[in-house]
């Protein structure tokens, strides 16, 4: 389980936002919306995804290609 002590929240119209960088795991969010109303979400963090080459030109022709890898930004279960 992750632990997390400082990560930002913004608030957005009466609305939060949960904004942690760089953690990867578990997490569990309680939510609190009335005295009697309170439940437990757990989130599944993962890396944020990442496109190499990281800048591409594609012109519309039928010779023109390239490939893209994409890391990252994946749950893996087995």
């Amino acid at each position: 389980m992750v632990v997390l002590t400082k990560v930002p929240i913004c608030y957005y119209s009466g609305y939060k936002t949960l904004t942690p960088s760089k953690v990867v795991g578990p997490m569990t969010v309680s939510l609190t919306l009335d005295e009697k109303l309170s439940r437990d979400v757990t989130l599944h963090l993962v890396n944020d995804a990442a496109l190499r080459p990281a800048e591409v030109t594609l012109f519309n022709h039928p010779e023109c290609d390239t490939v893209l890898n994409i890391t990252g930004g994946l749950l893996l279960t087995v």
